[in-house]
């Protein structure tokens, strides 16, 4: 990733749980429908870089629910807990803070089930021929 940065083709880093993540100004400037994972908290970052986006933040309806997904994953005891407690203040901060929301062009709903996964990519296909 250095060789990235020194060459100057990274368009948006950030950390998270202790890892970098990286798109380079190819990807964020591409004419290609991209779909993108970022931090709730790096929005208005991404924002400034990439104003074009259509950002969807995807909404537990339970956050029990969430937090056994997240217990699934395997992860290494200290990341599970932080993972888990950045859960909580994900719900919080999208359930409060108005801000937050409006940097959201959709918030969908996703219970981790077939149903949400049908909804979200019929979702993103209509987004995508209204576009056309």
């Amino acid at each position: 990733m250095q060789a990235l940065r020194d060459s100057g083709k990274i368009g948006f880093e950030f950390e998270l749980l202790g890892n970098i993540y990286a798109y380079t100004k190819e990807e964020l400037n591409s004419n290609k429908n991209m779909v993108f994972e970022f931090h709730y908290d790096t929005i208005y970052d991404f924002k400034k870089v990439c104003p074009h986006l259509r950002v969807i933040y995807l909404f537990p309806h339970s956050i029990e629910i969430a937090k056994e997904k997240t217990r699934e994953r395997h992860l290494d005891p200290i990341t599970e807990e932080k993972r888990l407690l950045e859960i909580d203040e994900h719900y919080s901060k999208i359930t409060t803070d108005n801000n937050l929301k409006s940097m959201f062009d959709y918030i969908l709903y996703n219970n981790y089930d077939k149903v949400s996964e049908d909804t979200i990519i019929a979702f993103v296909k209509n987004l995508l021929e209204k576009e056309k």
